[in-house]
Order: C-alpha cells, then structure tokens, then sequence
C-alpha cells in the first residue's frame, strides 16, 4: 500500500495504521515466496517485513490502543519467533565460512567441527521452519488485517481546535525514540556492556523503520535513515559476535578433544573481532554522544516544520450577470459535488467527469474569505457512493470551464441546476492582484470573495 501524497497531514492513527498495513501487505508479499523452495531470500525478506510491522506496533502503541490488542501484537511475535529458527546459525555460517582459508591448519579441526554443527542446526531448522511460518501468518493476518484496514479518526469539530496532523506525532516519536537510543548509548561504558549495546542497536531499528516509509515525503528522513543504517551496521556486527561466542562457548563440551584447539582458536578470532568493533563504535558514536543522530533528527523536525503548516487556498471569487464568451481552449468538465452534515468546516466529496476520465475526491477546507486550509485526497467508486449518499440535500451540480490566462488558470462554473455564473481565480499570495479578463468583464464580473451567499456549500441543496 502506498502513502498518499499528503499523508503527513492525515490524522495520526490513519498514518499509523496505513504504515502498518503497508508492511502486511510486504509480509503477505514475502509470505507467497516461502511456498517456493528455490527462494533463498524469501524467508529473510519475510522477516524483515514482520518486523518492521512489529516495530510500528510498538512505536505507535498509545495512537493504535483502540484498533490492537496485547493478544493481537502477541500473534505477530510469534510469527516473528516462527521465523528465528536457524537465524543464529545462518549469520554465524556467514562469518565462518569464508575465513576456511586463513585457519592454521592445527586449528582446522575444531573449525570444520564448528561449520558442521552449525550446518546441521540450519539444515535441521529450515525442514519445518517454512511450514510453520506460513501457518502462524495466516492465522495472524487473518485477525490483523481487518483490525487495520479501518480507521477511527475522531475530530474535534470546534472552531478554535488546531488540525490534528499526523505528521508532528511522527517527528515526536522519531524525537522520543532518538532520546532513548542515545541514553542507552551512552551507558555502554566499557565493551563489557553488551546488554545496553543491544538495546541501543534494537532502538536504532526502530527509529529506521519508524522513518523509513516517510523518505518520499521529508527529504530530511533520508539523514535519519542513513544514520540509523550506519549505527545498526556496527551494533549489529557486536551482537552477532556476542551471539556467536555465547553459543560456541555452551556448545565446546559437546566437541570431541581434537577440536578443542580449533575452538578457542575462533573464540580468540571473535573476541579480537569484538573489541575492533567495540573500538569503532567508540570513535564513530560514543565519542561525541551520539551528536550525528540526534543532528539528523533534528534536521528533520526542522524540514518537517514547513510540511505541517496548513496549506491555504488563496482565491478570488465573482458573480456574473450573464453567459461569458469563453475564449477558445477552454476545458470544461461536469461536476457532482455534495456536502457531508458537518459543522465548523466543509468537508466535500467530488465526483468529476471529463474526458479522459472520472475523479472523485473528498476534501477538507476550514476558514472562509481570501484564505483557507485545505487538504484534499482521492476515493474510490465504493467509498465516493457511500459518502455521497450523506450529501442527499445539499449538493450541487455544474459544468466547469478551465481558461489559462497568463500566469493564472480561472475556473468558470455554470450551474445546471439554477440560473447563476461564478468565476474564480487562484492566486500565490493574499495581496496579489489578477485582473479581470475582459471577456469575464463583459459578462458582468462583480467581485463576492467576501461573501458568504456564493459559497458552494450555501448553495448546495
């Protein structure tokens, strides 16, 4: 599922569920993959896509209460935990493997025996691993999704309420999620800290993944997401060798004494790899506190600030007297549009018919006069059908005549189901002056942006 457009100024819990739902359908995606043996990335990508869905869980727990469960979050864990299995032995493999070549040859035998075990543990993992994941999915979705797919919202139709954009709970949670990875970053003290080194490493995936859907909106997410990247590069390397040792250590006993030597000779090669990365995370990131990040974060707040700042519609509108002469080029359109029971602002649906096609659109504007808020998004045949079916009685129906001239478009409405002209003209600032069109002027143009009486939704019926 893709983000619309101006999804930064949608209410929070439709953000947070649009970016979790967007996940499931990458797991659902990877899910159809696993059913092929030959897909060797299939169960990866499925991990990564559960848990990145996972994290947005989480990130926005408090925003989602009313739509997830504890149970429902439950059921994702274990299709997470499913899907484990293997994992350990896979990324240990990874490391191993290519180093057969610089073993000393006294140290071969307890290496072939570490690269067999492990084999094994995979080879045994991956045997029900796949069946198991997709039967825990299933059974997860099948609950998750519908959970997702319809959002809440609740509006506060005051006149003094501010809009509830969802893109300042973003920045928020981007700005509490930073805050808490650098306080665990900063307890790693010593390379004895592998505790507080994994907290901040899971902690600067979820910032990732908390970014990572919005990059086509906010320029600045790119930074964060760079950053977050760099730091679970090094954080991850660390627990992939604390891992690894813990496991050899537990499973040395169980070697026969041929191997022994082999053995420490590796957890020697594991712990020298440890401390080179325990170094650069120190010279990378705890030296300066974490500075990069939370620059990166901040960066972002600031570009955000420009995206949340309510777009206005800066309009001049006229009354005409007569049918206007419209000049050759003019577009025109036939358009439906009806106006839902709400007070304190106008919110609309559309339906536009011309011919390259059919539009329908809902759109929300609050103010009246020469500026107002708006944000507009698109709909589909069923939602439009269902929402205009609320407008019954307060509708209208005109042909619209689009006339670019010069640096400005107008837009000429001839109502259809009365006797009345209107002319409007988009304008870039509120002082900005757009002359008359003479051929407007000869029907009789009389400037009413002022007036209420022309408003669509007074005219509507």
């Amino acid at each position: 599922m893709a983000l619309p457009e101006d999804i930064l100024v949608r209410p929070p819990v439709e953000i947070a569920q649009r970016v979790a739902l967007r996940f499931l359908d990458e797991a659902r995606a990877c899910r159809v993959r696993l059913a092929d043996p030959a897909d060797d990335t299939a169960l990866h990508d499925f991990r990564v896509a559960v848990r990145r869905m996972r994290s947005t869980l989480s990130t926005w727990r408090d925003i989602l209460a009313a739509t997830m469960r504890r149970k429902d979050r439950r059921r994702l864990r274990d299709v997470q935990h499913a899907t484990g299995s293997g994992r350990d032995a896979e990324v240990a493999l990874e490391w191993l493997e290519p180093q057969v070549d610089d073993i000393p040859a006294d140290a071969r035998p307890g290496f072939d025996w570490l690269v067999a075990r492990l084999q094994q543990l995979l080879g045994a993992s991956m045997v029900t691993v796949r069946a198991a994941v997709i039967a825990a999915f299933d059974e997860a979705e099948a609950v998750l999704r519908p959970r997702l797919e319809i959002a809440q919202v609740e509006l506060d139709l005051r006149p003094e309420a501010e809009p509830d954009f969802g893109g300042a709970a973003v920045v928020a949670l981007a700005e509490g999620l930073v805050a808490e990875l650098l306080r665990y970053l900063a307890a790693v003290q010593s390379i004895a800290d592998e505790d507080e080194a994994h907290e901040a490493r899971i902690l600067g995936k979820r910032l990732r993944y908390h970014i990572e859907p919005f990059q086509a909106h906010i320029p600045e997410a790119r930074g964060v997401v760079r950053a977050c990247k760099q730091l679970q590069n090094v954080l991850g390397d660390i627990n992939d060798a604390c891992v690894l040792r813990a496991w050899i250590r537990a499973e040395r006993d169980a070697a026969p004494a041929e191997a022994h030597a082999g053995i420490e000779h590796v957890l020697e090669r594991i712990t020298a790899r440890h401390e080179a990365l325990h170094a650069r995370l120190e010279s990378e990131w705890l030296a300066d506190g974490g500075a990069r990040l939370r620059e990166q974060v901040d960066a972002l707040a600031a570009g955000m600030g420009p995206l949340l700042a309510p777009p206005t519609e800066i309009e001049r509108k006229y009354v005409l007297t007569t049918a206007p002469q419209l000049p050759a080029g003019a577009e025109s359109a036939e358009i439906e549009q009806g106006y839902l029971p709400v007070e304190g602002f106008e919110d609309r649906v559309r339906r536009t018919t011309k011919a390259s096609g059919v539009k329908r659109v809902r759109t929300l504007k609050v103010g009246s006069g020469l500026q107002r808020f708006e944000a507009e998004h698109e709909l589909d045949d069923e939602t439009f059908a269902a929402l205009w079916a609320l407008t019954e009685g307060r509708r209208v129906c005109k042909r619209r005549h689009v006339v670019a001239v010069g640096a400005h478009v107008w837009e000429v409405d001839e109502f259809l189901d009365r006797d009345l002209w209107l002319a409007e003209v988009e304008l870039a600032s509120a002082d900005e002056v757009a002359e008359v069109p003479a051929w407007l002027a000869a029907a009789g143009a009389r400037e009413v942006t002022a007036s209420g009486e022309y408003g669509n939704r007074r005219l509507a019926r």
